[in-house]
Formats: structure tokens, C-alpha cells, sequence
């Protein structure tokens, strides 16, 4: 039985007691859910849709908009169980040396008040730390799901507990295990920070906003000690920064400043940090996820590439997804049809669901015209070429497409280009796509198998680029 329901923004705390005797007499981390084993973590993070097989005698026209509720649907598949359980051990592990009981909290407590004081942004005051957080990164292209996969994996834990008493003692505070932000479009501390404030005032109803960022008006100096402070005092048990790929196209000095920001969250306050963006800015975190690394934990890197066709992932997220239908006559799901899909999506989880989804609508359409709606590879074929979908692949492709012509960086974009495995595209698309947008630049280069292995044997060698298998 879980401790508390799934996706809880606030909770009562309750306290558990802990085996590991490094977890022991910390109410932050006693407060939180109770590990789950491989199974019970499978179910509580998927996403299944209230189903029921009689709503395919529903009209053609209430069938055709049934379908569409498919996109609401999550399949977990091996990485999303590898990114549920990092989550989880940064979380307890950046607990571990900040404990709100302790007189060395107190002291840090008190040594960031006094950078707030004297508007330390660079925490130069602060004594030796002890912070034990992980920072890592989750990267993935367009359409592989990585803001669903933290988001699920966030659902795992409350937002923000409420203690009140811990061992007879008073003890008043609102933690807040997870908060999410997005990396501003020029990559500005202040801009952050700003979001930071405004999200803190809607989780606990306070107006940190306007007291400590004075409405915009405050200095980056002045807002960054008071960030931490903030953080420190309510127990911040992990930050995700998504869309950290505009670090990449920060105006100057913005970028640097934002990684140093992020390397002093983890390495000095001790709060764990997970950025989240696509291969785009891979390049300019390497170096500095090797310093997150070696000083603060092994967590690493974890890419969602495109799903292979002959996997488990691929099968598990195809029939996961299969037995919605709202056809009139049911589909047996075959290898011909796996291929027919892979053939078009290559892999890309969106660019399946999207299919899916349009094959049905089009096998209705079809019943509509008394032939059978039975879905077929033509069908498929007929539905990655719709304007729906064809509209979701060049844009797609125009994303990755980015990523390699970033003049100003030419070396980082090799290094991308490396990691990329290929973007979701067909035959039948490629000179759809060349005749109605003849001006657009082709990336047409094969990159070798042999040099992307030496590649990820690099990154692995680093202990920056992270695998598991297809089981959790």
C-alpha cells in the first residue's frame, strides 16, 4: 500500500522509520514515500486510460474524437524505470547531510543568511561543505517522452509536505520534495530565479515574489543567496531545470553564469539538480556535468534515443497502446503492422502514438463508406503521409536539424551529431518534404555506426552516459 496517493501536492507528513542508518532521525527523508520494488514501480508510474471495449458502437464522429484520448496514455519503458530510480536516490541522497534536527543545519542555515546579508552570489562565506547531492541530466529528441518520464517519476512523491511535530518536538515546516522550473530563453540567473519565487508562492501561498525579488526589480546578486535560502529552509529535495537547451543559444556570459549557478546548487548548498533538454546542448554540459560528477555523485546522463525496432521497449509500447481501439472490428496486432509503424516512426514515441492514432481514425472514416475498419499496413502507410502527421515529422526533423547547424559552435555540434541516432522520417516524406520546401537545408550525411560506438564508449569511460535494460 502506498504512503501516499500517487501525484499529491500536499501531504501530512508521515514518518517512517529507516533501516538504512544513514537515513535514520531525518525527518525530511523519514517523510518521504517508502521505495517500491520492480513491479510496484512498473504500475504506479504507467499511465492507463479508462477503457471499455462497447464504446467502439459509439458513433463514427464519437469514436474519431475517443481516439485522440490515446495520446494520454503512458507506457513505461526500461529508461523510464532507470530515470524513477535515480530520481528517487537523488532525492534521499541530497537529504542525507541536511538535516533540519542538526546543529550543522542550523550553522549552513545560518552561513547563507549571512550571504544573503552581504549579497554573496558566490557563497564565498559559507563554510566547508558537506553536500552529498547528485547532479545529472536527462537528454532525448524531440518526441521521446522526457518530460513524461520525470514527470511520472516525480508523481512518485508528494510536492510539499506538511510537518508539524517529529519525536514529541515541535517542528513546523511546509518541505518541498520536487519543484520544476524551465531554463529561460537567454539563460539568465534572474530569470530563474524569478521563477523560482513565483513557483515557492504557489506551492505554499506565501510572497517570496514580491519580498525577495521585489517584483522583478531585484539584482541577480540579491535574488541567488535568497534562492538558497529559501531552498535550504524548506528542504528543496530536488530542482529540475527542462528545456536546458537554450543554454545554448544564451546571450554572452549567460550561459557560463547558468552553469556555474547550477554547479553551486549542487556542489555548495547541496541540492540535488536534473536538467532536462534535448542533444542540442549536450555539448556545453559535458564539462560541466563531469565536474557535477566527480564532486557530487554518479548519476550521469541518460539519453532517450529512438526505441529499436527488434526490443522489448518496442513491442511493450506498441502493444500498450494497441489494445485502445475504437475500430468497429478488432485488430490483431502482427509483426507486418510492427514493421509497417516502425517502417514510419523509426522509433520515435510521439511520431507513434500519433500514428496510431490517425490509422484508427482513418480505418473509421473508412467504415463510414460500409468497407471494414480493420487497420493495415496500407492504412499505416496512408496515415504517416496525412497532414496530421506529416506536419508532426518535418517538424520534428527541422528540430534536428538545428542541433547540427549551430555555426557558432561548430565543435559541440560534432559531438552531438555523434550521440544523435537519427530523426523520424519516410521515403515517401523525404520528397513530399524536398519539392514543398526546396529552400530548407538537408542534413544528409550517414553517420557510422563504428563512430558513434567509439563515442558512447567515451562517454561511458566518463561515467556520463548511462544504459539499462529493457527490464526495470
Amino acid at each position: 500500500m502506498l504512503k501516499y496517493p500517487l501525484a499529491s501536492l500536499m501531504v501530512d507528513a508521515k514518518y517512517t522509520l529507516q533501516l538504512r542508518a544513514l537515513y535514520k532521525d531525518n525527518p525530511w527523508l523519514e517523510a518521504l514515500p517508502d521505495n517500491l520494488d520492480d513491479k510496484e514501480l512498473f504500475y504506479a508510474i504507467q499511465g492507463q486510460l479508462p477503457y471499455d471495449r462497447s464504446e467502439c458502437k459509439l458513433s463514427a464522429s464519437e469514436r474519431q474524437d475517443c481516439v485522440k484520448s490515446l495520446s494520454r496514455v503512458f507506457i513505461p519503458l526500461g529508461k523510464n524505470g532507470e530515470i524513477a530510480r535515480k530520481i528517487a536516490s537523488a532525492i534521499r541522497e541530497g537529504y542525507v547531510n541536511r538535516n533540519p534536527v542538526k546543529n550543522q543545519w542550523l550553522t549552513t542555515l545560518g552561513q547563507i543568511q549571512d550571504c544573503v546579508q552581504t549579497r554573496d552570489a558566490e557563497f564565498t562565506t559559507l563554510g566547508g561543505s558537506n553536500a552529498n547531492a547528485y547532479g545529472f541530466c536527462i537528454v532525448g529528441d524531440s518526441g521521446m517522452g522526457k518530460t513524461s518520464a520525470v514527470n511520472h517519476a516525480l508523481s512518485l512523491f508528494p510536492q510539499v509536505i506538511i510537518h508539524s511535530k517529529y519525536q514529541e518536538r515541535s517542528f513546523p515546516c511546509a518541505q518541498i520534495v520536487w519543484m520544476r522550473l524551465e531554463c529561460p530563453h537567454d539563460a539568465s540567473v534572474k530569470g530563474l530565479c524569478s521563477q523560482f519565487f513565483m513557483e515557492f508562492d504557489k506551492l505554499t501561498r506565501e510572497n517570496t515574489y514580491a519580498k525577495f525579488a521585489s517584483g522583478g526589480r531585484a539584482t541577480t546578486d540579491q535574488m541567488i543567496p535568497q534562492m538558497a535560502l529559501v531552498a535550504e529552509r524548506h528542504g528543496l529535495g530536488l530542482l529540475v531545470i527542462d528545456e536546458i537547451q537554450n543554454i545554448s543559444e544564451a546571450k554572452s556570459g549567460g550561459a557560463q553564469r547558468m552553469l556555474n549557478f547550477i554547479v553551486q546548487l549542487v556542489n555548495t548548498i547541496g541540492i540535488p539538480v536534473l536538467l532536462v533538454g534535448t542533444p542540442k546542448a549536450i555539448g556545453l554540459l559535458s564539462t560541466d556535468l563531469k565536474t557535477i560528477r566527480r564532486s557530487s555523485g554518479q548519476q550521469g546522463m541518460t539519453h532517450l534515443a529512438p526505441l529499436e525496432r527488434h526490443t522489448s521497449d518496442w513491442k511493450s509500447l506498441v502493444k500498450g497502446l494497441w489494445k485502445y481501439q475504437w475500430t468497429a472490428q478488432n485488430t490483431e496486432l502482427s509483426d507486418e503492422l510492427l514493421d509497417a509503424l516502425y517502417s514510419f516512426s523509426k522509433g520515435n514515441i510521439d511520431a507513434t502514438v500519433k500514428l496510431i492514432i490517425e490509422a484508427q481514425r482513418l480505418a473509421i472514416r473508412q467504415g463510414r463508406s460500409g468497407q471494414s475498419e480493420i487497420i493495415t499496413s496500407d492504412i499505416i502507410r496512408s496515415a504517416a503521409n496525412s497532414d496530421n502527421v506529416k506536419l508532426i515529422m518535418y517538424r520534428l526533423s527541422q528540430e534536428r536539424e538545428v542541433h547540427f547547424t549551430d555555426a557558432d559552435r561548430e565543435e559541440k555540434s560534432k559531438l552531438q551529431e555523434r550521440l544523435d541516432k537519427g530523426i523520424p522520417h519516410n521515403e515517401k516524406f523525404e520528397k513530399a518534404e524536398s519539392i514543398s520546401h526546396p529552400q530548407a537545408k538537408r542534413h544528409t550525411e550517414k553517420r557510422s555506426s563504428e563512430e558513434n560506438s567509439d563515442f558512447i564508449k567515451k562517454l561511458e569511460g566518463e561515467g556520463l552516459f548511462l544504459t539499462s535494460d529493457d527490464a526495470f
